[in-house]
């Protein structure tokens, strides 16, 4: 228990505009700390932001849900980037499957495994490219024949 690595895990040590930079709730201090571990050397952060399995109510809780992430994201990032390691690290947001294009009579969205999106960012990754395409109702994926035909 005397390890310097366990140094990683005093977010005392970040200055209060850190903290404000990440977010005060939960989410916020896992990306902070995904920075720390990256810096010590770990190869491998997860940082899981649940609640989004919106059966309904979907736009109320979107607005509840998605600053956070969008907080703690764009902090992470940057951070990185302004630490020289944003290009040695892969930053991934991901999940586990899609969500049905329409919104249904309880304003949510159901589990919909046929099409879903995820992000990457640093490593390398060229910004802005998409790789994939859905039909004009998302209901679909357009097959790699058909997306590279259109390139």
């Amino acid at each position: 228990m005397q390890s310097k690595d366990l140094e990683a895990f005093d977010l005392s040590a970040e200055s209060k505009d850190a903290h404000a930079a990440y977010g005060a709730d939960k989410f916020g201090k896992g990306g902070l700390l995904a920075r720390r571990l990256v810096e010590h050397g770990v190869r491998f952060v997860e940082v899981q932001f649940g609640g989004f399995d919106w059966h309904s109510d979907n736009f109320t809780k979107a607005d509840e849900k998605l600053p956070i992430l969008d907080q703690a994201y764009a902090a992470l990032l940057a951070d990185l980037e302004q630490r020289g390691l944003l290009e040695s690290t892969l930053v991934v947001i991901a999940t586990e499957f899609g969500r049905t294009p329409k919104i249904d009579d309880d304003a949510g969205r159901n589990h919909f495994p046929k099409a879903f999106s995820f992000a990457l960012a640093g490593a390398g990754i060229k910004g802005g490219t998409i790789y994939g395409e859905t039909d004009e109702t998302a209901s679909n994926v357009i097959t790699e024949k058909d997306y590279r035909s259109r390139l």
